[in-house]
């Protein structure tokens, strides 16, 4: 991601609580961070050279109650995966989820995808997108009422995603808050935001907040500068939501942060 003070590779930092595993390390780590949770934060850092890869799970994960099946893939629906085939995928993020385990179980929403086996856990609820709209499209904007500061020029992109998947369309990044309004449908019990944006700038982070209350932080610290485009999501809390016909939603990237870069957003809905 980036090198320290000291020049050490810094391979994850995350604020906030999660759980976390060490998927591959040909360079020495400190041995008592290859697997867990944190509560305030998780930095790891390479003291060699060598590749290093750390899957992290932000919020807190704990194991799902019910009953393990095995189902086919492709496999719609929602719930959490405990074990995947090799180069599985989940809810449409063009690039091979996390390998589960006890600590790094995988949330579904909408899909996994691949070819084999999974062993998962079922969840009731059902996740439907209820909205998208594209930076480019000023009718589309308008009709939010989106507000956005120092919004930098449209740009044409034509790169991939990590799967090489292509894609060619505008991006455009933003310095200071962006807003729009969000309907609500009935009996929604939380909502997902996904950006598809340009990941040429890691360490992007914004805050969110909601009706003007702060529901947390959006933080999507991988850089690619190949494989530029990419796809992030956000869980906006059930408590934010429910009961409501509509919110306010506000992107606000800190200063001293990377451009806040996108090109499509989603809106899904979760009941």
């Amino acid at each position: 991601m980036y090198r320290d003070h000291l020049g050490r590779r810094v391979i994850a930092a995350c604020e906030g609580f999660g759980c976390f595993t060490v998927e591959r390390a040909d360079a020495p780590i400190d041995p008592s961070l290859t697997q867990g949770t944190f509560e305030y934060g998780l930095l790891i850092v390479a003291l060699g050279d060598g590749l290093v890869s750390v899957a992290v799970q932000a919020g807190r994960t704990s194991l799902p109650r019910g009953e393990t099946v095995h189902v086919d893939l492709p496999y719609r629906g929602s719930g959490w995966a405990l074990d995947l085939p090799s180069g599985a995928a989940v809810d449409e993020r063009h690039e091979p989820s996390p390998s589960p385990s006890p600590n790094l179980i995988v949330p579904f929403f909408r899909l996994v995808d691949g070819a084999g086996r999974a062993a998962v856990v079922l969840s009731s609820s059902v996740c439907d997108r209820i909205d998208h709209f594209n930076v480019w499209d000023e009718d589309a904007l308008k009709a939010r009422g989106f507000k956005v500061q120092n919004m930098s020029r449209l740009v044409d992109l034509d790169s991939c995603f990590t799967d090489g998947t292509t894609r060619s369309a505008p991006v455009a990044s933003h310095l200071n808050a962006a807003a729009w309004s969000q309907q609500v449908p009935p009996g929604c019990r939380g909502m997902i935001l996904r950006k598809t944006y340009d990941r040429f700038h890691g360490r992007q982070l914004a805050r969110v907040v909601i009706d003007g209350l702060p529901a947390g932080w959006w933080y999507a610290p991988l850089q690619d500068r190949s494989r530029r485009w990419a796809v992030t999501d956000y869980g906006v809390p059930s408590e934010l939501v429910e009961g409501k016909s509509s919110i306010r939603i506000v992107i606000d990237p800190p200063a001293g942060t990377p451009l806040w870069s996108f090109s499509t957003i989603e809106v899904f809905s979760l009941s």
